[in-house]
């Protein structure tokens, strides 16, 4: 991973290289062509005069040739590298999935180099002892809030469902997500479960709204009821954190479109 970001930041280095390089080279061809231009009427005639001089003496006359400053070379286009780039000066959110503190704790020193990077921890099950660098260093958890059975992989053996509320009460900014599955959960009920295990009730309810829309530069358009975002909205007949409560109407950029 940092070797990746290494790289990624190195090509952007190389982007903005050649830029100042192009411009370079294209101020000092213009310039060599208004010299051109300015001196081509004396230019011809000296060569007019070498010409008919070399003729004279029955010499073969040679053209002089024009040494043009060789042009910047474009760096090939790579998109990974480019991504990657991006991440290291920050421009986008890097989530990186982690669960074992040997494994967190490496990953933070490691990539403590990059002071711009927007690190998102995903997972963090053994997270909770290093809340003190996260809220410091303002790394987000992305959790999972889930009950597990004994034959859960050993990764989440430390698996707790009050783990968001502990993280969120030492100041760390928790988001929910239903860890990667592909039967995507009912992210509420998740919630509910963080609540019911500690958590404040407007903390899991930001976690499931304003702070994934921060984390991914969309609070612009996403994440509250206001005006200028987009309307995509469900309203239930009850407390979106009560389990028991029924969607009433789905609303996509403001119109019903599930009644």
């Amino acid at each position: 991973l940092v070797g990746a970001l290494d790289k990624g930041k190195k090509y952007r280095e190389g982007r903005v290289k050649f830029d100042k390089d192009l411009e370079t080279w294209l101020k000092a061809i213009a310039e060599k062509l208004t010299t051109l231009e300015k001196d081509f009427k004396k230019a011809k005639k000296e060569r007019e005069k070498e010409e008919k001089e070399a003729k004279e003496k029955g010499k073969e006359f040679k053209e002089k040739s024009y040494k043009e400053d060789k042009k910047p070379r474009r760096p090939r286009p790579d998109q990974n590298d480019e991504a990657m780039g991006r991440a290291a000066d920050g421009e986008l959110p890097l989530v990186v999935e982690v669960h074992r503190a040997a494994e967190i704790r490496r990953l933070l020193e490691k990539t403590a180099e990059f002071p711009r990077l927007r690190l998102v921890i995903a997972g963090g099950t053994e997270v909770l002892g290093f809340a003190e660098e996260l809220v410091e260093r303002s790394i987000p958890v992305i959790l999972w809030p889930v009950p597990m059975g004994a034959a859960r992989p050993d990764e989440y053996d430390e698996h707790d469902l009050a783990l968001a509320g502990e993280l969120a009460r030492a100041g760390v900014t928790v988001a929910f997500g239903n860890g990667g599955q592909r039967d995507a959960r009912e992210l509420r009920n998740l919630a509910a479960l963080a609540v019911a295990h500690g958590m404040e009730r407007e903390a899991a309810l930001a976690a499931l709204t304003s702070v994934p829309a921060e984390l991914f530069d969309a609070s612009d358009r996403l994440g509250a009821l206001a005006p200028g975002r987009a309307a995509d909205v469900l309203v239930l007949d009850g407390d979106p954190l009560d389990t028991t409560a029924q969607i009433r109407f789905v609303l996509a950029r403001g119109k019903v479109v599930v009644p």
